[in-house]
C-alpha cells in the first residue's frame, strides 16, 4: 500500500504480525471489518501521517474490543511506512 501524507488510515496487527490498513473515511471500513473470518487482531488503531512522520489519532477498536494498540507496532509501522514513529 502507498501511503499517502496527510491522510489517516486505520490499522490492524494479526497474530502473524500482518498489518492491514484502510484510509479513514467517514462511514468507512471499520477495523472489524478488515479482519476476514478466523483471524484474530491483537492490536489495532488510528494513525495520521504528515511529512515528518506519523501519529495514532486513536488507539485500540471499539468494534473489535482491542482498548489500546501494542507498543510494538510502532516500530513495525515505522519500517511498512517508511517514516518514524511521532509520540504527540
Amino acid at each position: 500500500m502507498k501511503f499517502k501524507e496527510y491522510e489517516a488510515y486505520k490499522y490492524i496487527r494479526l497474530e502473524s504480525d500482518e498489518f492491514r490498513f484502510a484510509v479513514l473515511r467517514l462511514f468507512g471500513k471499520t477495523h472489524k471489518e478488515l479482519v476476514k473470518e478466523g483471524e484474530i487482531a491483537i492490536s489495532a488503531g488510528t494513525i495520521g501521517i504528515n511529512q515528518n512522520g506519523f501519529f495514532l489519532l486513536d488507539g485500540g477498536s471499539i468494534s473489535l474490543n482491542i482498548p489500546w494498540p501494542k507498543g510494538s507496532d510502532f516500530p513495525l509501522l515505522e519500517k511498512i511506512i517508511g517514516k518514524p514513529f511521532r509520540n504527540r
